[in-house]
């Protein structure tokens, strides 16, 4: 038997050296009576052998005498592997590199003992199939238009680097070693070369990219992958954590009730429109300088489109092109439909460890609503001209940081949340809460003493609202300034307690002013009206009994007060005098003295006119209220001293 002789050199072959290290000679036997072997004789094969089953047998024939596979540098017209098992010992490595097939290649429902190595091949369809592999498979350099490696089960490591996909299907699949889909780092990188050279020729997916239940029991690395319309990686399970560092998503991604076990980094990804709905976070996990959105939302798809052709706008044609493609995927088209406008949706999904969303931008409104966090630093923009929000909306951070650099950019929904121990951050000549839109929040373990002279610039404004342009009901703001007071309360901090009561109370009073005039009911009205009375008056003399300094002056005030009535009623009233306004400082001081022991004692003092009715009237006037403000001083005093 004359053996082929061809013979492989890397050094002629793009991108060959780096897979093979030295000349690989043909181990087939020659056709006929040529010098070839029938994958190297495509000419000669394509001229004696018409039919696809006159090219099985010949191909088979080839194959059967040496037991395994292994074309390298070969045109193969047709070649049906399923057809080969009988020939074909399948505990050797299967070996196919820079070729060309006219057919697809059907693995499906085989089981390999060695490596399954493709590299540097153009392939129309390659099918795996409830299939096992126990060593590794590595899918290299090459070019698939169709890719099915679905319910397979692959113990080793699996490599798919520089390889472009069209549609790619990885459903259900379990991988036990590493999948990785870019480069290999060296073995002596260093941690500084690793971070700077991840990602490098990563893998290119053409059409939406399906992950659906697909198990990774080791590390996934999809570092610099390119989706260039979508990927699915819905009920997906990363058991060791994975990497998405870098990784070009031009629509969006969907990873619904994906479970992350390990570490995930999505650091300097642009993700598109994605959606981790339901999804779980049981490690750390980090979108670092991450761009989320896109030109427009993909569910607007269809009318866009047709406005982008009718206009000719050419600079919008290939992402609206990229956006019909994916909305083709079903369970992308469903995300879409339930996202809306929002870039990034978290919604129902469960963090358990550190996250870390910072230096993120979009494109529209990012969604944390209902989310328990135990640890968040967020810092994120939205580059658009409406005032979109981060919604935080029902979340519960219990440790974290929540940072605004730019006051036009970022708004942080946080109604019906919950606050821990969360420092805040925010750019010069701002309030540290002017772009927190807070309402009905409760404050457990924040420290608003922190904060204290951004509060009292603010005039302790703590909702977002001036901000905003947004009014709120007058109910709802008493009840975030009454939760914001038992949160300063519960971290001890007196001052910040007592200036939130202060704003809760005057909340209450623009919700009696509202609710009058909605009600019919003349006594409601009374009612209301005897409320807005009293809440008004406790305002201004005492703030609601958190300051005793206005108490005080209300008192000195009222002493010189009704000393100037004394004397007006006495030279005016009751001596008919002229109205001519002397200085007598005698005179002047017998009137205080007299206003002073007025306003001290319900006891009619000194002998000033002490038969003239009115004077016991007035008397009496400014005795009741001496006794009122001086209890309400000492009832002020008690309770701030037990603050």
């Amino acid at each position: 038997m004359n053996s082929c002789k061809f013979e492989f050199h890397p050094e002629y072959w793009e991108g060959a050296a780096d897979r093979v290290r030295q000349p690989e000679p043909c181990p087939y036997p020659t056709l006929g009576d040529t010098d070839y072997c029938a994958f190297h004789s495509a000419d000669v094969v394509s001229m004696l052998y018409s039919s696809r089953q006159e090219l099985q047998r010949v191909y088979k024939e080839t194959i059967r005498q040496v037991g395994r596979i292994k074309l390298l540098g070969c045109t193969v017209l047709y070649l049906d592997f399923q057809d080969l098992q009988e020939v074909v010992d399948l505990d050797e490595p299967i070996s196919i590199g820079y070729s060309t097939f006219n057919h697809k290649i059907d693995l499906s429902q085989m089981k390999f003992d060695d490596n399954v190595n493709i590299s540097g091949c153009n392939i129309p369809s390659l099918i795996i199939q409830n299939s096992t592999l126990s060593e590794y498979l590595n899918l290299w350099d090459s070019s698939v238009a169709v890719f099915d490696l679905s319910k397979t089960e692959i113990r080793g490591d699996s490599h798919f680097e520089n390889t472009t996909f069209g549609t790619a299907t990885f459903n259900n699949t379990t991988f036990h070693g590493t999948a990785s889909f870019c480069e290999q780092e060296p073995e002596d990188a260093t941690i500084k070369e690793v971070s700077e050279e991840i990602g490098k020729r990563g893998a290119e997916f053409a059409l939406p990219a399906n992950f659906l239940g697909t198990e990774f029991k080791n590390l996934a690395i999809f570092s610099g992958v390119n989706f260039n319309t979508t990927a699915i990686f819905s009920d997906a399970i990363f058991r060791l954590g994975g990497s998405f560092k870098r990784v070009k998503a031009k629509v969006g991604m969907h990873f619904g009730s994906a479970r992350f076990l390990g570490r995930v980094d999505f650091s300097e990804a642009s993700l598109g429109y994605t959606g981790f709905n339901s999804a779980h976070f049981e490690d750390v996990i980090r979108f670092e300088d991450v761009t989320f959105g896109g030109q427009f939302p993909p569910y607007l798809t269809t009318s866009i489109s047709n406005h982008i052709t009718a206009e000719g706008i050419q600079s919008s044609m290939n992402y609206a092109s990229a956006c019909q493609k994916a909305m083709r995927n079903h369970f992308y088209a469903f995300l879409a439909s339930q996202m809306w406008d929002l870039s990034a949706s978290f919604a129902g999904s469960r963090p358990d460890d550190y996250f870390y969303f910072e230096n993120v931008s979009a494109t529209s409104p990012i969604e944390f609503t209902q989310l328990s966090f135990d640890y968040l630093a967020l810092s994120a923009e939205i580059h658009r001209h409406r005032r979109d929000a981060i919604s935080l909306e029902g979340a519960n951070i219990n440790r974290g940081e929540l940072i605004v650099k730019d006051a036009d950019k970022t708004r942080y929904q946080l109604s019906h949340a919950t606050l821990g121990a969360v420092d805040l951050g925010w750019p010069n000549g701002e309030s540290a809460f002017n772009n927190l839109y807070i309402a009905d929040t409760r404050f457990d373990g924040f420290d608003f003493s922190n904060y204290r002279r951004s509060l009292i610039d603010s005039d302790w404004i703590i909702d977002g609202v001036a901000l905003k342009q947004n009014d709120q009901e007058p109910l709802k703001r008493e009840t975030t300034y009454s939760k914001a007071k038992a949160g300063a309360a519960q971290q001890g901090d007196t001052h910040s307690e007592s200036n939130f009561l202060i704003r809760e109370r005057r909340f209450r009073r623009e919700r009696y002013i509202s609710d009058i005039k909605s009600v019919d009911s003349y006594k409601d009205k009374l009612k209301l009206g005897v409320n807005i009375i009293s809440n008004y008056l406790y305002d201004i003399s005492c703030e609601y009994g958190e300051n005793p300094r206005r108490i005080l002056s209300w008192s000195i005030s009222s002493i010189f007060i009704f000393s100037f009535v004394y004397w007006l009623t006495k030279e005016i009233i009751i001596e008919k005098k002229n109205l001519v306004i002397q200085i007598n400082t005698q005179q002047s001081i017998e009137y205080l003295n007299f206003s002073l022991q007025a306003f001290t004692s319900f006891f009619l003092p000194g002998n000033l006119a002490p038969e003239a009715p009115i004077i016991h009237f007035i008397s009496s006037i400014e005795s009741f209220i001496g006794a009122f403000l001086t209890a309400l001083f000492v009832a002020t005093i008690v309770r701030t001293i037990e603050r």
